[in-house]
């Protein structure tokens, strides 16, 4: 059954919610630092801190945008990190060596998290799917775990030696070998099925609306779930990453550069300008639409897409979206301005990004508009207001505090 979610499939990295600092929508990227040299292996962007690990040299943070960069990691065994994960409610889980920990501080002390998956040994890879469930890729199958949650069972492919997991918006599972096959599940981990594609797989990555991008010596994409495939683009080689944002604007990094496609795959262009000669390993995208990079020397760069190329960000006259009160108690109002009517949704997101369902939906008209909400079913905390209306789409921070 196919299910809305603010992410799509994703691997060795989690997206974020908010951007640590400004960036300029006229520049194609600008360097955030180096917190070591070394291969980038995760990227966690939260509202206050900037979390990246460098394969055999650690954890850093920064809590100024990049500017500086201090180590982190009280608690870790070791400075061999694979992965990072965002699991929402400030949890973060690193894979290092044979082990998966987690953090709640912003990197800074960790505390091991392998029950259920002890003697495991081998690179682990960490992923958070659409239904907030933690997948971790072994050398001896898949094991998944509630996001937050304290203990790891079995998700299928025992005794199998896989790289990397994760779920599209369809309920479909993937799993990419240490061949580089990959394989389907339609059955939440029953049961495993090769997907016809004429290439090695070392990244995939899947929009809302039900296409699977895959990447290896060329980018691939499926318009069904993985049934069949097709080049999505013959002039990108060698992929390494591929990024995906909630407008389904899509980012692969690649041998000869990182390409952008803002119509669906229709097209592609070079996204470079800023970027060091070292091949990029990690891409990122966070709620606002913000691109960060990591490298294979240790250089982390942001960006954002040019207010020219990205359609939602204002359509004709429309004015901002706007919740007041917020913080709000119970009910608010939710105003906006259309240059003509069309069909709308607000849609309403956790602090961690789980959809927690439509709060707003209907034909909405032309010129300025107000409406109320009822969300006194929510409890204290966090939130996000996703407003979509046609082409326009915007992201409102707001708070329930009671």
């Amino acid at each position: 059954m196919r299910t809305s979610s603010r992410y799509a499939i994703a691997l060795p990295l989690l997206l974020a919610l908010f951007s640590t600092a400004p960036l300029n929508a006229q520049t194609a990227w600008h360097k955030l630092g180096s917190p070591a040299n070394g291969p980038v292996t995760g990227i966690v962007v939260k509202d206050d801190a900037l979390v990246v690990s460098v394969l055999d040299k650690g954890i850093f943070h920064s809590t100024d945008g990049g500017a500086t960069w201090s180590t982190a990691g009280t608690g870790l065994p070791g400075a061999h990190i694979t992965s990072l994960a965002y699991c929402g409610a400030g949890s973060i889980l690193a894979a290092v060596d044979d082990a998966v920990f987690g953090s709640l501080d912003n990197g800074a002390t960790w505390t091991a998290l392998d029950k259920g998956m002890e003697g495991i040994g081998g690179k682990k890879t960490l992923v958070v799917s659409p239904e907030f469930r933690v997948l971790a890729a072994t050398t001896n199958g898949v094991y998944s775990m509630p996001a937050n949650g304290s203990a790891w069972s079995s998700f299928g492919m025992a005794g199998k030696k896989t790289k990397a997991a994760g779920e599209d918006c369809d309920g479909n599972y993937y799993v990419t070998m240490l061949d580089n096959a990959l394989l389907r599940s339609t059955d939440i981990g029953g049961s495993w099925n090769a997907m016809p594609i004429a290439d090695t797989v070392v990244t995939y990555q899947a929009t809302q609306d039900w296409r699977v991008y895959a990447g290896g010596s060329s980018l691939f994409v499926s318009n069904d779930a993985g049934a069949t495939w097709d080049f999505a683009s013959r002039d990108i080689q060698s992929v390494s990453a591929i990024a995906i944002d909630h407008w389904n604007n899509v980012f692969v990094a690649a041998s000869n550069g990182i390409f952008k496609s803002m119509d669906g795959g229709k097209s592609w262009k070079p996204w470079t300008d800023g970027l060091s000669a070292a091949r990029v390993n990690n891409l990122v995208v966070d709620y606002n639409g913000n691109l960060y990079a990591g490298d294979a020397q240790g250089n982390i760069f942001a960006s954002k897409p040019s207010n020219a190329d990205t359609k939602h960000q204002t359509i004709g006259t429309a004015s901002a979206t706007t919740v007041t009160p917020n913080p709000i108690r119970d009910r608010a109002s939710i105003s906006f301005s259309l240059a003509q009517a069309t069909r709308g949704t607000v849609e309403l997101y956790d602090a961690g990004g789980k959809n927690l369902g439509t709060i707003l939906s209907g034909e909405f008209a032309a010129g300025a508009s107000t409406i109320p909400v009822n969300l006194s079913a929510y409890p204290s905390g966090a939130y996000f207001c996703r407003f979509v209306a046609g082409d326009r789409t915007e992201v409102i921070p707001v708070a329930i505090a009671r």
